[in-house]
């Protein structure tokens, strides 16, 4: 528990770093308002109340040694690692939801003659998804495939959780982050109690990078 209190420390950390460079590559003061970066700040905001919440269950875990037995102690702190899943569970997707809103952001920043406008066109009545911005810009030779594969996985386990309780209707095996999580038809997504800290922070980095293509590739 200690390693994962200190791993949301670190994201929290290079959050507010990745905030701030994009701020550089504009030209602008951090903090000032930019569709580009201003998902940082949002996850900067959902990792502080994580790693609260996460603090003080932390101190109920560190407590229930006291005076009860090892079954009650040992029930406890399985109900309090369920509700850790659930915190960070809910970090992940409100990640998501902050970096799709910020990259369809993005590319309506841009003129409307400029080429990065072809990452958002859709059929007509059709919304813009993050998925078609990600696809997309694999056409454009703005990602490599490991990036694409990755952003495949992510919004698959957010729709996962999103969309179904957490249960997935396809067998497909995510390496991601150092990390393995397994998805079978029809059974809950299955993993460690930091996996959904390790894939925020996939998606973090990720996004970071996409952006920074963006700008060096269509200007600021």
């Amino acid at each position: 528990m200690e390693q994962l209190l200190n791993e949301v420390a670190e994201l929290r950390g290079k959050s507010e770093q990745y905030r701030d460079e994009i701020s550089r590559l504009l030209g602008i003061l951090s903090g000032v308002l930019e569709p580009r970066g201003s998902c940082f700040g949002k996850i900067f905001n959902n990792l502080t109340l994580t790693l609260e919440l996460l603090s003080y269950y932390y101190s109920k875990w560190s407590r229930s040694s006291g005076n009860v037995s090892a079954q009650e102690r040992d029930r406890i702190r399985r109900e309090n690692g369920e509700r850790c899943v659930m915190i960070l569970r809910w970090l992940f997707i409100a990640s998501l939801s902050s970096i799709e809103y910020s990259a369809k952001e993005s590319v309506a920043s841009y003129p409307k003659d400029s080429p990065v406008k072809n990452l958002v066109k859709v059929r007509k009545g059709q919304r813009v998804y993050l998925s078609d911005i990600m696809r997309k810009s694999k056409r454009s030779s703005l990602m490599d495939d490991d990036a694409y594969e990755d952003w495949q996985n992510l919004i698959f386990l957010r729709n996962c959780i999103v969309h179904n309780n957490g249960f997935s209707d396809e067998n497909r095996s995510i390496n991601m982050g150092g990390t393995t999580i397994a998805a079978s038809v029809g059974k809950m997504i299955q993993g460690k109690l930091d996996d959904f800290a390790i894939l925020t922070e996939v998606a973090i980095d990720r996004y970071f990078t996409w952006v920074k293509v963006l700008i060096q590739e269509y200007g600021s």
